[in-house]
């Protein structure tokens, strides 16, 4: 294995074992978290077992991601995960801050309709 893989495996089983640490911690007392807690420290070895062992090179940011990006597609089709990397774009697609004469070209029939 290069230096580079083991780094990244490295750093997020780090980040992995930082994350089921603190929620370990945060809910241990509380009874009705134990079964999250439970698939947590699961789904970490899971993870860490497929990034280590798996036949193929996995991408651990792509996994991760999807792992996500599926967990919230059960609940409904508005719920979505939006990553740090694409915040800018989705602030500045919702907060109306952008130029443009904002109008719509649309073709009916033979007629032209412009919208403004």
């Amino acid at each position: 294995m290069n230096r580079i893989k083991k780094a990244i495996i490295s750093g997020t089983a780090v980040v992995a074992c930082l994350i089921i640490g603190l929620v370990t911690y945060g809910f241990a007392s509380d009874k009705k978290n134990f079964e999250m807690v439970k698939n947590l420290e699961i789904f970490f070895s899971v993870f860490r077992e497929v990034n280590s062992y798996y036949v193929d090179e996995v991408n651990p940011k792509k996994l991760i991601k999807k792992a996500i990006t599926e967990m919230l597609a059960e609940l409904d089709p508005y719920t979505n995960f939006i990553p740090e990397e694409e915040m800018g774009d989705f602030k500045f697609m919702t907060t109306g801050e952008y130029g443009g004469v904002g109008s719509i070209i649309s073709v009916t029939d033979t007629c032209y309709i412009a919208f403004r």
